[in-house]
C-alpha cells in the first residue's frame, strides 16, 4: 500500500517517502498534537498477512519501546491500520552509515566514533536483556548535532531477548554479510554475535568493502564459518597496524575468543588509533624586516627553560553523564569544572574530589560549549543555535535561549556584565545584570559566513570587533547597561584591505592585538594613541574556521586554520608549522597549557597535541575536548561518557 503526501494514516499525516524495502516502507510523518515529524513504519499489505512477521512487527515494538537510550531510535506508538501494523518512531534528518560508506572509507575517527556510538547503544540493550541480531551500517542512522555525528541504531525487527530460543532459520534473517558464525549453525546466540556483526560493521566503514566480499550466499556463509578474518592494512595500507587486531578479535569464530562487549571492541579500536606520529614538523622562518631587533639564534629560543615538574594529583574520573561528552571548562582558580554532551545536560563538578554539585542542567539539545565568567559566578552554555545563560552556584537559568542563528562559542567580558555571542550577520552582546539583550553590534549587511569575533582588552577599558575587511575599537564602560550602553565612541579602526577578519583577541597584559584575516596575521601595539602594525605575517588563503591563542605571558601565539597550526615567537620572530588532518573537520579551538609549553588545537572531529619545545606531536590524533586547568598541572580529557582529571604530565 503506497501512501501519498498529504494523506492522513493512523491520525498522522503523510510529508513523504523516507525509505522502502521488501517488508514495507517509513514515511515522514506530522504528528497530529504535537505538531513534530516521526518516522511510521508501515508493513506492506502481502507480508502484513503474515502472522508470524506480525508477531515479531509486534515484538520489535515492544522490545524497542522497553529501550530509552540517547542512540536507539525511540519508539513513540504502535497499532494496526485496517490490516496494516505500523511502528511511530523518532524521525532522523540524516542518512545512514551504509549510504554514506558507499562513495568510498569514512575518515578513520569518523568510522570509529559511529562504532563507539553504535557499542554503547548495543550495550545498554544487552544490559536489558535484548539482542539485536542484525547490526549493519544501514541499521546506524547518521545526524548532525553541533557539528558533531550521532548515531542512532534502529530496526531490531528480528531482535530476541537474550534469553528466548533462536532457530537457525531465525538467525539467517540477518543480513549475510555481518551475520556471526553462530547464527547459520543453529548454535546458542548472545550478545557477542552482535559484537562480531559490530566489528563487520567498523570493517566496512574504515575500508569501503565488506570483511568477506564474496557473490553467493553459500560462499559467503562458508567464509564467515571458516575463512580467517581479513586484515585491514592488506586492504587499506597505511592503517594503524593494531587495526588488524582488533578485527581479528572481534570476528573470531567462537564466540568466547571475542571481546566481551561491543564498548570493549570500540575502545580497543580507539586505543588502535593512538600510534606515535613518526614525521617531525616542517620549520618556518619568515623574512625579518630589522634583524637587529628580531635577532636569529636559533629555535632553542622559542620556548624557555624548562621548569621543575609540578608535584602530581591523584586521578579523578567524573562519571554521570549519559552519551558523550563534548564541552568542558575550568572555572577561574580550577576548583569546578563545567561539562555538557550529548545528553543535553549541562554538569558542574568539584574538581578535586570529582563529586557533582547540584542537579544537571538541562540544555535540551546536545551541548557544544560551555564558558565561566571570569568571577566564576556565571555559566554559559551552547547547544546548537541557542546559547544559555545560569547562576553557578545554584543552577538557577537566568535567562531565555540566546538565539545565535550558527553554533557559537559564548564568550564573557572582563567584568562579566556581557555575554557576547554571534551568528552570521552580527555579534551580538547580551547584558547579565538584565538578563536581556540590550544592543548588538550590526556587521555589513549579506555578509552571512558566521566569522564575526569579538574580543574585550583584559582591563575592561576597550572592545574590539571584527567586520568584514575591519576591526573596530570602541571604549568599554561597565557594563551595567542600568547606566545606559557600555560601548563608548570608536577609539581606533583597523583596516584589513581587501581580506576578510577571521579572528580578534588581546594579549594577556593588554598591550597587544592579534588579528587573522583570511590572508594574514598581525599584531597592533598600541603607541601614538594609536594601534600600528609591528608584525605582518602573510599566510596561505584560510577558511572561515582560523582559530589563534596567545601563550599566558603574551611571548607567542598559534593560529590554526585549514592544514595547519602556524605557531610565531614573538621573541625571535621564528614560527614552527604543525599539520592537521585534511579530513578533520573545521578547527573548533587552540589553547596552551599555562607554561607554554604543550599546545592543543581541536577540529570538529579529532584533538591533536604537540610538546613546543620537542616540536613534536604527542600521541596519534585523539578525540575531544581536552583543556587545561588555570593551576597548570591539571588537564581535564573526555573519555566518551565521563571526564578524566589527570597530572599534566601525563601527557608527556
Amino acid at each position: 500500500m503506497a501512501l501519498e503526501p498529504g494523506s492522513v494514516f493512523a491520525g498522522y499525516t503523510v510529508l513523504e517517502l523516507a525509505g522502502s524495502g521488501g517488508m514495507g516502507a517509513v514515511y515522514r510523518m506530522r504528528h497530529p498534537r504535537l505538531r513534530t515529524d516521526v518516522a511510521v513504519k508501515v508493513l506492506s499489505t502481502h507480508v502484513g498477512v503474515d502472522a508470524k512477521v506480525r508477531a515479531r512487527f509486534e515484538r520489535e515494538a515492544r522490545l524497542t519501546a522497553a529501550l530509552q537510550h540517547p542512540n536507539i531510535v525511540r519508539v513513540h506508538d504502535c497499532g494496526t491500520e485496517g490490516e496494516t501494523p505500523w511502528i511511530a518512531m523518532d524521525f532522523v534528518a540524516g542518512s545512514d552509515a551504509e549510504r554514506l560508506v558507499r562513495t568510498g572509507p569514512l575518515p578513520v575517527y569518523q568510522a570509529v566514533e559511529i562504532v563507539r556510538q553504535a557499542a554503547a547503544a548495543l550495550d545498554y540493550a544487552h544490559d536489558k536483556g535484548v539482542l539485536h541480531r542484525d547490526v549493519k551500517p544501514a541499521n546506524l542512522l547518521v545526524s548532525e548535532h553541533a557539528g558533531q555525528p550521532h548515531v542512532q541504531i534502529t530496526d531490531f525487527g528480528i531482535a530476541r531477548g537474550l534469553g528466548e530460543p533462536v532457530t537457525t532459520s531465525g538467525s539467517v534473517r540477518a543480513t549475510f554479510a555481518y551475520a556471526a558464525p553462530e547464527q547459520f549453525g543453529g548454535g546458542a546466540v548472545d550478545h557477542r554475535a552482535d559484537v562480531y556483526a559490530l566489528g563487520c560493521t567498523l570493517f566496512h566503514l574504515l575500508c569501503g568493502a565488506l570483511p568477506f566480499p564474496l557473490h553467493t550466499v553459500y560462499a559467503i556463509v562458508n567464509a564467515h564459518l571458516f575463512s580467517p578474518p581479513p586484515l585491514i592494512t592488506e586492504v587499506c595500507p597505511g592503517m594503524p597496524e593494531g587495526l588488524d587486531q582488533v578485527i581479528a578479535t572481534a570476528l573470531a569464530k567462537a564466540p568466547g575468543d571475542r571481546y566481551g562487549s561491543c564498548g570493549a571492541l570500540a575502545a580497543a579500536a580507539f586505543a588502535a588509533l593512538r600510534e606515535p606520529v613518526r614525521s617531525a614538523p616542517t620549520i618556518v622562518v619568515p623574512p625579518q624586516s630589522d634583524p637587529a631587533q628580531r635577532p636569529v639564534t636559533g629555535l632553542d629560543q622559542l620556548t624557555p627553560a624548562p621548569v621543575a615538574p609540578p608535584p602530581g594529583r591523584l586521578a579523578v574520573d567524573l562519571i554521570g553523564h549519559i552519551g558523550r561528552v563534548r564541552a568542558l571548562a575550568f572555572d577561574p582558580w580550577g576548583s569546578r569544572i563545567a561539562t555538557g554532551g550529548d545528553d543535553q545536560t549541562v554538569r558542574i563538578w568539584d574538581a578535586r574530589s570529582g563529586k557533582q554539585i547540584g542537579d544537571p542542567l538541562a540544555q535540551n539539545l546536545a551541548v557544544h560549549a560551555v564558558a565561566f565568567s571570569p568571577d566564576g559566578s556565571l555559566l554559559a552554555s551552547a547547544g546548537g543555535r541557542n546559547a544559555r545563560l545560569w547562576h553557578a552556584e545554584t543552577g538557577r537559568r537566568l535567562c531565555d535561549d540566546v538565539y545565535t542563528a550558527v553554533p557559537s562559542i559564548p564568550a564573557f567580558s572582563p567584568d562579566a556584565a556581557v555575554l557576547a555571542t554571534s551568528n552570521s550577520q552580527s555579534v551580538l552582546l547580551w547584558d547579565t545584570h538584565r538578563r536581556n539583550a540590550f544592543g548588538k553590534l550590526e556587521m555589513h549587511a549579506g555578509f552571512g559566513l558566521g566569522c564575526s569575533s569579538v574580543a574585550f582588552s583584559p582591563d575592561a577599558t576597550l572592545v574590539a570587533t571584527a567586520r568584514r575587511d575591519e576591526v573596530i575599537l570602541r571604549d568599554y564602560h561597565s557594563g551595567d547597561s542600568r547606566r545606559g550602553s557600555p560601548f563608548g565612541a570608536t577609539r581606533d579602526t583597523l583596516e584589513h584591505p581587501r581580506e576578510q577578519v577571521r579572528r580578534v583577541l588581546f594579549t594577556p597584559d593588554g598591550r597587544t592585538l592579534l588579528t587573522v584575516s583570511d590572508r594574514a596575521a598581525r599584531l597592533w601595539v598600541y603607541a601614538d594613541n594609536r594601534y600600528r602594525v609591528e608584525l605582518l605575517l602573510p599566510m596561505e588563503p584560510v577558511g572561515i574556521d582560523a582559530e589563534a591563542a596567545f601563550s599566558a605571558d603574551g611571548s607567542r601565539f598559534a593560529v590554526a586554520h585549514q592544514d595547519w597550526v602556524v605557531l610565531w615567537s614573538r621573541h625571535t620572530g621564528q614560527s614552527i608549522r604543525f599539520p592537521l588532518a585534511a579530513d578533520a573537520g573545521p578547527v573548533r579551538s587552540v589553547a596552551f597549557s599555562a607554561d607554554g609549553a604543550l599546545l592543543i588545537v581541536t577540529t570538529a572531529t579529532a584533538l591533536r597535541l604537540w610538546d613546543v619545545e620537542a616540536r613534536a606531536q604527542l600521541g596519534a590524533d585523539a578525540v575531544p575536548p581536552v583543556v587545561f586547568a588555570p593551576d597548570g598541572r591539571t588537564f581535564a580529557a573526555a573519555q566518551h561518557d565521563r571526564v578524566c582529571l589527570r597530572d599534566i604530565a601525563e601527557l608527556r
